[in-house]
């Protein structure tokens, strides 16, 4: 396994009013990005394992979005926990249901950033997994440049239920897509 942060700017969303709504952003966005990565033997070519072996498998990955504007999330113990502008408050609060102003937000730019964790069942070297992590970044990358990752973002928002009519009204700015802190099994060495 191996991770990698990642950022991002989407413009046109709302802040949430309480960790009950940043939560449900959250999980938006990251069921989204999960689409932006394909079967990896369409994404790699065709590649074999260390054996010489053709697996075929989907990558396990794993989008989590920490951080949407200025408010944080953390698990902890399987519950969602926010910081930053909506530190100390409770889960929900009286703004919980209320229905934020989409059209002031509208050209507004919020920094989304989080983590990816990749099983990745074919590489155990530091060259394959290095590129293995690019190819992923790349793909995600492109999935966001070329609009489609705003095209899935909308649909998922409108079609889920209940929908999430501020997430309607959001598009991923092209080129602000960003990854850093590879982290690589203690087992192999990141230059």
């Amino acid at each position: 396994m191996f991770k990698f942060e990642f950022c991002m700017d989407v413009q046109g969303l709302a802040d949430p009013f309480d960790c009950q709504t940043a939560d449900l952003y959250a999980n938006v966005l990251e069921d989204t990005l999960n689409e932006g990565v394909p079967d990896a033997r369409e994404m790699l070519g065709t590649r074999v394992d260390e054996t010489g072996e053709d697996p075929s498998f989907v990558t396990p990955y794993d989008a989590s979005i920490t951080k949407i504007g200025s408010v944080s999330l953390t698990t902890v113990d399987g519950s969602t926990v926010c910081g930053g502008s909506l530190s100390g408050q409770d889960f929900t609060n009286e703004l919980t249901g209320t229905m934020p102003d989409i059209a002031s937000a509208a050209n507004s730019i919020s920094n989304i950033c989080g983590h990816i964790m990749v099983e990745d069942r074919v590489c155990s070297s530091e060259v394959c997994l290095d590129e293995h992590y690019n190819e992923i970044a790349t793909e995600l990358g492109n999935f966001i440049d070329s609009g489609n990752y705003t095209l899935a973002l909308i649909r998922r928002a409108t079609l889920r239920l209940p929908p999430v009519p501020p997430l309607q009204a959001t598009s991923a700015v092209p080129g602000s897509f960003t990854t850093q802190n590879l982290l690589l099994p203690t087992y192999v060495t990141n230059p």
